[in-house]
């Protein structure tokens, strides 16, 4: 691959990045934690199933190109400065690993459990 299709996969992996993590963490999570208060976390997402899970689908989407974003900046800088094009790839990746880290105990936290 050369360098321009490289930029623009790794573009258009940020740019999906940040509307699947914008629907799931910005408007599905505030839905369950911000509206209804009245109504129980659990009964919330008992109500809202269908969010739900498309909530945990882009939230798993979002893992997977931010995976593909930090292979495709590693391979875009590499040229240019082998060692930095490393530490920003394995930094962005361990920031990747943490977020995955985080969004399954998102998800195995007993208040988001629909038993």
């Amino acid at each position: 691959m050369n360098k321009r299709s490289i930029a623009l996969l790794t573009g258009f992996a940020l740019i999906l990045m940040a509307i699947s993590g914008g629907f799931s963490m910005g408007f599905a999570l505030a839905e369950f934690t911000g509206k209804n208060l009245d109504l129980g976390l659990k009964e919330n997402l008992i109500f809202n199933q269908g969010l739900y899970k498309i909530m945990l689908f882009g939230l798993g989407i979002t893992i997977a190109l931010d995976f593909l974003v930090s292979y495709g900046l590693y391979r875009f800088f590499q040229d240019d400065h082998k060692k930095l094009a490393q530490l920003s790839g394995v930094l962005r990746l361990i920031y990747t690993l943490i977020f995955g880290f985080a969004a399954i105990f998102l998800c195995a936290d007993p208040q988001f459990q629909m038993l």
